[in-house]
């Protein structure tokens, strides 16, 4: 039957398991994500998931969506993990910006952070939310930090 090799594939049912396929056929090319993070393809994106902030007396909480991706966007699925101290933010406004938790957990390579504001937000006020890998390389490479900036409307 020749070589075979173990790969981590999804079925047409949208299930991700592993199986045996023959070594050098185009399955094993499936771990594109993965394979791509082993060789450093690996980077951090950042995206607003609600509406930014109006201006007034603080903000409930909104939510920001950071992903593990490749330079082509393929989301690193494979990432389960935590980075302890990996988000960070910092405001140009009168209020005051927080996140109620500066850790990124990481399932199927995307986490979620909740910035809360108090105090007065005037229009055109600035949010700066950082993820890094603060100082915690993966997989041996270093991850550029990268900022979302979120701006205060009317």
């Amino acid at each position: 039957m020749g070589r075979m090799t173990t790969v981590w594939q999804e079925t047409a049912d949208g299930v991700k398991k592993f199986r045996k396929v023959p070594a050098g056929t185009m399955m094993e090319k499936d771990s594109a994500p993965r394979d791509k993070a082993m060789s450093g393809d690996i980077a951090f994106a950042l995206e607003l998931l609600d509406d930014a902030p109006a201006a007034g007396d603080g903000f409930d909480a909104i939510r920001v969506q950071v992903r593990l991706e490749t330079d082509a966007n393929e989301v690193h699925d494979w990432a389960n993990l935590t980075i302890t101290g990996g988000a960070a933010i910092a405001d140009n406004a009168t209020g005051t910006a927080a996140l109620t938790s500066d850790d990124l957990v990481f399932v199927n390579g995307i986490a979620e952070l909740e910035v809360t504001g108090t105090g007065a937000f005037a229009e055109n006020d600035e949010i700066t939310v950082t993820a890094s890998e603060a100082e915690t390389a993966m997989l041996g490479y270093t991850v550029d930090a990268v900022d979302l900036v979120v701006t205060v409307t009317a």
